[in-house]
């Protein structure tokens, strides 16, 4: 293969000096910072995609099956459900709301009550315990385990007590009155998320007592292999378990909507960034437009010395593409490297301004997940997209006649 096209489209590159080298330098920094803010993006959806997955759902259920009237046998339910090979897990779980009173306030939580021998099979709450233990919760002890910032909004630690007090009022011959108990705080987990704000945890059969639920439990929650296939587990567990009684939902009931707000937001941004990599793209033309009218002279010295046209126009190909590579490509480097570096930086900016950026999204740090496979398709993009605007200007360059050129040198 001739060399020659690429030796001098090197020589182009690098010449220095001139209007022609700082808009040779534009292009590139357009492409650059295009590519850049398209892969910082990407990351930061990437991001909420991942915790909501990993840190969110990791606590929360995949799928519950469940009776309203409670479960008297959970386990042949849990027998059932591991039948499937998708089931990597199943255990007891009773859920309602409450309230919770600590020091001087009182917040609304979501009472869940759990087996703690279980526990570690379906969630990942057993290893983001900060202070306490998840084993303290035994049955008949009235314990429970706190989110952080619940804790710290109530203003209680390890050993306080705190009231709970159920929506459902007792009714006595004096009138109706809030049921309400005493609780120990035996332990405190943090997720970096929403449930630190509302999460306890009891004892399954606590659970059962202050919720009132027959039988053993209100359901089982499983663990998925794949998070996607929620629906079919579910209707396969309720062939298996062949109760009329017995209902499901899964994480798309409760988190669905906004999975999918997370996937269209990522796909709408990498169309409408991928424009602006199409934008910096055309300085490429206008920069091979300039180096096709500046160096007519030099073209027509190359086609009188035989050079044909294929190699004429892989020349000019040859330096936009060198320009779109150290664009893109320098792009993909600084939009990693910045991507890796926001979550520290957001963090400086909170602690400076004493502002809490991300206090009504669902997680409480910024998360960033750089992805090889959208590098890779964020560099064919602006690969693509290079080598189709390069075409126009680097055919322009065969209309250039020879002797009509060197007439006027």
């Amino acid at each position: 293969m001739n060399s020659l096209p690429l030796r001098i489209a090197w020589r182009y590159s690098r010449a220095g000096g001139g209007f022609l080298s700082f808009v040779t330098a534009i292009a590139a920094f357009g492409l650059g910072l295009g590519t850049a803010v398209l892969v910082l993006v990407l990351s930061v959806m990437n991001g909420f995609d991942r915790e909501l997955r990993e840190r969110i759902l990791g606590v929360l259920p995949h799928a519950v099956v469940f009776a309203d009237d409670g479960l008297t046998d959970w386990r042949r339910v849990a027998d059932a459900a591991l039948e499937d090979p998708r089931v990597l897990a199943a255990a007891p779980i009773t859920r309602g709301p409450a309230l919770l009173a600590g020091t001087d306030r009182v917040l609304a939580v979501d009472l869940t009550g759990i087996d703690p021998a279980r526990e570690a099979q379906v969630s990942i709450l057993p290893d983001r315990i900060t202070a306490g233990s998840l084993d303290a919760l035994e049955s008949g002890s009235f314990r429970a385990v706190l989110g952080s910032r619940l804790a710290a909004t109530l203003g209680v630690g390890i050993g306080d007590e705190v009231v709970v007090v159920m929506p459902d009022p007792r009714i006595t011959l004096a009138g109706a009155f809030p049921r309400q108990k005493r609780m120990q705080v035996a332990g405190i987990f943090e997720l970096a998320s929403e449930l630190d704000d509302s999460g306890m945890f009891v004892h399954l059969e606590d659970a059962r007592r202050l919720l009132r639920v027959p039988g053993e439990a209100q359901g089982v929650r499983l663990r998925l292999a794949d998070l996607f296939v929620a629906g079919e587990v579910v209707d396969s567990v309720l062939r298996r378990a062949d109760d009329p009684r017995l209902r499901a939902y899964d994480w798309r009931r409760t988190h669905g909507n906004l999975y999918e707000a997370i996937g269209l937001q990522k796909r709408i941004m990498f169309v409408l960034l991928s424009l602006l990599v199409a934008v910096a793209a055309f300085n490429v033309v206008s920069m091979l437009t300039m180096v096709v009218n500046s160096k007519r002279g030099d073209v027509a010295i190359l086609r009188t010395m035989g050079m044909r046209p294929g190699s004429l126009v892989r020349l000019f190909f040859a330096q936009g593409g060198l320009i779109a590579a150290m664009g893109i490509f320098g792009g993909l480097l600084a939009g990693t490297l910045l991507a890796l570096g926001l979550p520290a930086f957001v963090v400086l900016l909170q602690d400076v301004f004493d502002q809490r950026l991300l206090e009504e999204y669902f997680v409480r740090e910024l998360p960033v997940a750089v992805a090889t496979s959208d590098l890779l398709a964020v560099a064919l993009i602006g690969v693509t997209i290079a080598l189709l605007t390069i075409w126009w200007p680097a055919r322009r360059a065969l209309v250039i006649s020879p002797a009509e050129e060197l007439r006027h040198e």
